[in-house]
């Protein structure tokens, strides 16, 4: 089993931590939502933020990967506008009481090979637990293997109050992705 990049069975973790937006919007390995927004009925604008603070924790035996769960810090994801974050933080995430958001998958993952996949997770995020699909690309990047993933989930089935007001309607599906890098 020395030709495996991740051959003996372990625990692993990878810690990910942003000064600011910008520096996330930055980065090659990163966590991103994004929302719509239309005002008047009429334009309609996307705005979208970079969790700043999030941890992925996985067990690992010979390329496969198994009890893969997403950590984020709720009060870490920003847009890059105060107003919206304060509101995203304090009206729609409480996150005084719920600090964390999480993501588990139980299916295990193949990384020997390249290529798509799509495995379900539960996501928790506020007090209610959410069954979604995930979609992911595996890569090989020299010893390193780059794993891209998109998901979503609807504002109307988070918990999460409608962040709408008079004049802008928020579109209820809001849409995550994320890269990372694991490395042996």
């Amino acid at each position: 089993m020395a030709g495996h990049l991740f051959s003996k069975d372990e625990s692993k973790h990878q810690s990910y931590t942003f000064q600011d937006f910008k520096e996330a919007q930055k980065s090659q390995e990163f966590l991103k939502f994004v929302g719509e927004s239309t005002k008047l009925k009429i334009f309609t604008t996307e705005f979208y933020g970079y969790a700043k603070s999030f941890v992925i924790q996985y067990d690992v035996k010979e390329e496969i990967l198994k009890n893969i769960v997403v950590k984020i810090a709720a009060g870490s994801l920003d847009t890059d506008n105060s107003m919206r974050d304060d509101k995203l933080h304090n009206q729609c995430l409480k996150v005084s009481k719920f600090p964390e958001i999480t993501l588990t998958i139980a299916k295990e993952v193949s990384l020997k090979n390249e290529g798509e996949g799509e495995v379900l997770a539960v996501m928790h995020i506020m007090d209610k637990s959410l069954t979604k699909s995930v979609k992911y690309k595996i890569q090989k990047v020299d010893l390193n293997t780059r794993v891209d993933f998109t998901s979503s989930f609807l504002i109307s089935e988070s918990g999460i109050e409608d962040p709408s007001i008079a004049i802008a309607k928020v579109r209820d599906e809001v849409l995550l992705s994320g890269t990372v890098v694991l490395k042996p």
